[in-house]
Order: C-alpha cells, then sequence, then structure tokens
C-alpha cells in the first residue's frame, strides 16, 4: 500500500514527509515552551515545592539529552522510519497518560518518560532528511523547515502555557491530537532508509555515500563496512554495542543531572554530591571515548582482513572517526557556544519580564511572537541562501546578531519600553538560526548518509549539553552576584544585577563562538547543492540546434541504415543517449539528474563524450 501510495506525485510525498517530520520536532519544543510558562501554577496543583517546580522541566532534558546518542545509533542501525514511529506514538502514549496524574512525583516521571519519545524521533527526522532526499533546493528548504520548526515550536508552547496556565492539561490535548495526525501522516509517506524521495528509486547502500565530506574519501570510515547491504534485525541485535550504549547514557545522565542540580542543592556547587557526581560523569564518558576506539579499531580490522566476511564484530555506536570528520568537530563548537547564548538568552529574558517588568505569564508569551516571526524569516532566508552563500558568512552573521542581543540584554534598563529594550533582544536573539541549516546539511555531508541520524544525534546532544551547561553556569554567576549585591542593594536591583551578569556571560559564549568559527570554519564554502537544469531545458536546447539544421536533421531521420554495423551502431547510440540523463527528454530525465547528482556525477558530459 505504501509503496503505491502518491507514486504519482513524488514531490507530493516528500513534501508530507518533510510536514511529518518538522510537525513532530513543534510537538517536542513546544512542550518545552508550555512548561517554562506554566511550570508555577503546574507545581501548585501537583504538589511541588518552588524548589522542586523545575524538575519536570529539567527531567525531560535530562532522559531526552542522555538517550539521543544512543538513540541516533539505533536508527541508523534498526531503520529511520520504525525509530520514528515508535517515538510519535511513544510522545502520544505518555501524553495521554500525563493528563491524569495527580502528584508532582507522577508528572516527574511522565515528563522523563515523554523525552524518551523526543529522543527517537530528533535523529530519525535529521537522519531521513538527510539520506533520503536529493542534493538540491528541495533539501535545502527541508533543513530550513526542521530547523525552523524549534524556535516555532517553542513560542507556541510559550502561548499555550500563558492561555492554558491555570488548565495545563488542556496542552496536552494538543499534543495527543496532532501526534495522531502526524503518526497517520507518517505512515503513509515516509521512506524506508534505502529509498530516495522525489526520484522514486530504491538505491543501493554501497552507492548511497558521499564520503566524508563531498568530494573527500571515507575510506577510513565505518560507514564503507557492510558490503552494501543492512544486517537484518538479529544480526543487529547481535552486534549492536550495548556496552557503549550503557556508558554514554549513564555519562551524559549524571553529567546533566549535576548541570542541572548544581543551583537547586542545598549548598549550591559546593555541596559534595555536585562535584562527586560530575567526576564520575567525565570519567565515564571518557571510558565510553576509549570503548568506542577499541571497537572501531578491531571493526576496521575485520573489514581489512576480510571484506566478504559476515562474522559477527560490534559496530560502534559513535565512531570517533564521525567526531574526526573535516569541519565537523569544529562546527559542533560553534553550536555549543551560540546554541549557549541563544536559549540562556531565552530563559533570562522570560525572569526580566516577569521578574523585574513584572508582566503577566499571557502578556510575557504575547512579547516573545517577534522571536518566533523573525526565526521563521531567518529560515526560509537560510532555506535559499545555504546554496549561495558561504556557510561561514551565514555563521559569522547569526553569531554577531545573538551576541548583539546579549550586549543589548547586559545594558537594558528596567525603565526602558518594550519597543526600545527587550524586542531587539528577541529579534536579534535568533541569529543562530541563520547557520542552523548549513550545520546540519554540513553534520550530514561530514560523515555520509549512512550514518546521518548518528550526526543528528551528536548535533542535538550537542545543543542539549549547551542549554544545560549555560543554564548551570549562568544561573550561578546570576545567583552569586545576586546575594553579593544583596547586601548593598533592595532586593529588586540586586535581582537585576544577577541578571545582567548572566548577560554578559552569554556575550563571553557567543564571542567564543565567533573565535571558533574565524579560525576553524573560515574556509567552509557553501554546502547546499542547487537542483541541476531540468530536462525539458535540454530539449528545448535540442529543437534549437536542429532548427539550425534543418536539412542535416532531416536527412538524417530519412536515411534508413543500410547494413548490420550501422544497425549496431544506432542501438548503441540509443543505449549511450538513454544511459546518460542530462539528454533525456523523457519525464523522467529530471528524476534521473537528480539521482546522478546524489551518486557524485554533478558534471554535465561534454559534447565530444556524447559524441
Amino acid at each position: 500500500m505504501r509503496a503505491t501510495l502518491l507514486s504519482s506525485h513524488p514531490r507530493l510525498r516528500a513534501m508530507l514527509c518533510v510536514i511529518a517530520a518538522t510537525g513532530s520536532t513543534v510537538l517536542s519544543t513546544m512542550l518545552n515552551g508550555a512548561l517554562t510558562i506554566a511550570l508555577p501554577s503546574i507545581a501548585k496543583d501537583v504538589g511541588l515545592s518552588v524548589q522542586e517546580a523545575q524538575w519536570p522541566l529539567t527531567s525531560l532534558s535530562l532522559v531526552n539529552g542522555a538517550l539521543l546518542l544512543v538513540f541516533g545509533g539505533l536508527a541508523d542501525t534498526f531503520g529511520r522510519r520504525p525509530s520514528f514511529l515508535i517515538g510519535v506514538a511513544w510522545q502520544m502514549i505518555v501524553s495521554l497518560l500525563t493528563i491524569f496524574v495527580t502528584s508532582g512525583q507522577q508528572l516527574i516521571v511522565a515528563s522523563a518518560a515523554m523525552g524518551v519519545g523526543v529522543a527517537l524521533i530528533s535523529p530519525a527526522c535529521v537522519g531521513m532528511l538527510g539520506a533520503s532526499i536529493p542534493e538540491g533546493n528541495f533539501k535545502n528548504n527541508a533543513f530550513a523547515a526542521l530547523g525552523g520548526g524549534q524556535p516555532v515550536g517553542y513560542v507556541i508552547g510559550l502561548l499555550l502555557g500563558g492561555v492554558f496556565a491555570t488548565k495545563w492539561r488542556a496542552i496536552y490535548y494538543f499534543i495527543i491530537g496532532f501526534s495522531a495526525l502526524f503518526f497517520a501522516l507518517a505512515i503513509a509517506v515516509l521512506p524506508a532508509d534505502d529509498e530516495m524521495l522525489i526520484t522514486g528509486r530504491t538505491v543501493p547502500l554501497e552507492g548511497h555515500t558521499d564520503g566524508t565530506l563531498r568530494g573527500q574519501s571515507d575510506a577510513n570510515s565505518t560507514d564503507n563496512l557492510t558490503g552494501g547491504t543492512r544486517p537484518t534485525w538479529r544480526q543487529s541485535l547481535a552486534t549492536f554495542d550495548y556496552m557503549g550504549a550503557i556508558l554514554v547514557t549513564s555519562g551524559l545522565i549524571l553529567l546533566t543531572f549535576s548541570l542541572a542540580d548544581a543551583e537547586l542543592a542545598p549548598r549550591a556547587w559546593a555541596t559534595p554530591y555536585i562535584p562527586s557526581l560530575l567526576s564520575i560523569s567525565v570519567v565515564i564518558l571518557c571510558s565510553f571515548v576509549a570503548w568506542e576506539r577499541r571497537l572501531e579499531r578491531l571493526y576496521l580490522a575485520l573489514a581489512a582482513s576480510d571484506p566478504s566476511s559476515n562474522s559477527p564484530c560490534r559496530r560502534p555506536i559513535l565512531p570517533p572517526s564521525v567526531l574526526l570528520a573535516p569541519k565537523f568537530g569544529p562546527m559542533l563548537l560553534y553550536i555549543f557556544g551560540a546554541w549557549m547564548t541563544f536559549n540562556c538568552l531565552s530563559f533570562f529574558s522570560t525572569l526580566f519580564l516577569q521578574e523585574i517588568q513584572l508582566t503577566a505569564p499571557l502578556e510575557t508569551s504575547v512579547r516573545f511572537l517577534p522571536l518566533v516571526l523573525v526565526g521563521l524569516i531567518l529560515n526560509v532566508a537560510a532555506g535559499w541562501l545555504v546554496s549561495r552563500v558561504s556557510t561561514f558568512i551565514l555563521i559569522i552573521c547569526g553569531d554577531l546578531m545573538v551576541m548583539a542581543a546579549a550586549l543589548i540584554f547586559s545594558l537594558m534598563s528596567p525603565q526602558w519600553s518594550y519597543w526600545r529594550g527587550m524586542f531587539w533582544v528577541m529579534v536579534l536573539q535568533v541569529g543562530p538560526d541563520l547557520a542552523f541549516p548549513s550545520a546540519q546539511l554540513l553534520a550530514v555531508q561530514s560523515v555520509g548518509p549512512r550514518q546521518a541520524s548518528i550526526a543528528g544525534s551528536v548535533f542535538n546532544t550537542t545543543t542539549r549539553l549547551a542549554t544545560s551547561f549555560g543554564l548551570a553556569i549562568t544561573s550561578s554567576i546570576a545567583a552569586g552576584v545576586t546575594r553579593r549585591a544583596s547586601s548593598t542593594k533592595s532586593p529588586e536591583a540586586a535581582l537585576l544585577e544577577g541578571y545582567r551578569a548572566a548577560g554578559w556571560a552569554c556575550f563571553a559564549a557567543s564571542a567564543y563562538a565567533l573565535v571558533v568559527a574565524v579560525i576553524w570554519l573560515r574556509k567552509v564554502g557553501i554546502v547546499g547543492v542547487r537542483d541541476p537544469p531540468r530536462a525539458s531545458e535540454d530539449k528545448k536546447r535540442e529543437q534549437g540546434e536542429a532548427s539550425e539544421h534543418p536539412s542535416e536533421s532531416r536527412q538524417t531521420r530519412a536515411r534508413p541504415p543500410t547494413d548490420a554495423t550501422e544497425r549496431r551502431g544506432d542501438a548503441t547510440s540509443k543505449v549511450s543517449a538513454a544511459s546518460t540523463p542530462w539528454r533525456s527528454s523523457s519525464p523522467t530525465g529530471s528524476d534521473e539528474a537528480v539521482e546522478m547528482q546524489v551518486l557524485g556525477q554533478t558534471s554535465r558530459p561534454s559534447r565530444s563524450a556524447e559524441v
């Protein structure tokens, strides 16, 4: 049924696939935004104390960040389509159960369970769009839509949280309804892992890779070690990297927990269990890196000694070669600083409006609307610019915008009107969205389509860690400055001093991202690919050439072949023309050209070669 559905409209099917992926991303970030605004009311309703009020949101982020890498590896191993469907179904079921919670502890557990579904969806979305859509304008716009879904979902959540703060269960009804819609849509249109959207063809796995970076070889990557065939589920279960999954999950859980709980602990960072858990998490994560390096060496050694061997060998869940891919590591360092600034500014902007300027929750949500509008504009513009403008220029422009937002926030006075101060913070802080599609495309191109989901999970894990680390550091700075200032200033003035100090920390983080970009990313050029010329254009060109020499063309068509040799030559020329998509005038000519570009044959054949 799925193989024939919308087969006559491949571009429509691809658009619906992007809608399903982007819509599920919107739902995930929408819940974060709604909890950010509605948590005070929710905490009172379910009996959470002031100190425990942040734990529903913290538990969601904690579990999501800890499982992204594992679920990215699972998506690449067992399939992105089933991972996505399970994630959306899980999100729908957990939302239904959350409606019936009656205590704060139940809500915290339900929020942690929701993080499992979000961790399943995110890497599967990036993997599907990266591996199943051919290079071209459509892919550029697809990643722009995926990036735009995050700020849109967050601000929609802010609005819902302000409207339904006292009736917060209505938020989960929204999630259930739209999850059911996207689940049904995904069943109908999502491609298999070896299926290309738009072209409608099944691409052999061994041919569907573009190396570590377009035009570069990935001979030393584990991306080429499967011989072009996907293993069965039984083989995948037998060779899955369980030890790596346990190490990275436990390490990230402890790291994220220690960072998130640092300010909630009785003595903050001086509480004994905070530095202890932080040290243990670092040791576990270093052990994970050592284990993955050992596993990758064994895997590569087996493939080099006997490439056709079917002997079971565990494949690393995160091959170190992925992190060493050209420009991938520096891009992650840039993403860490830029997204830390963006998320921390969003958090402290909410506090500034509500605690300093005493703005009501619903009005606070309305004042965030410029953020979502500018975010949409930037993502649409980025989808068009990604194939026309250097990624380095997009990165610099986006980082300068968020740096200006941090500077304005640090200097802003409570007496300033919204349009003089906070409006420009909202407009400028979404600057990193200008580089988001380029960064994700570069991540997928760096590791190859076979590892697109793990690239997406590493990308999203970096943003999660940047948020956790940034909020922990900036909250500590704000609290420390507020405590010192409270002895000489009023509580409101001391709180303002703390928020300004957090703003300067955000400014420093954006400056760090700018330095990383200038040093290591200045040679990154255009990562997007434009669509190749349509077959209809080539047909018009042929007709124009034929009209210049009509007599020669008529003679060629009128004169029949005179001998067997000429007949064979005519047949050979027909085969050659059929195998050259650039010369095809059939309705599928443009699709073949797209597939030709995906396989790396982007140059037009010379006229002498055609002859």
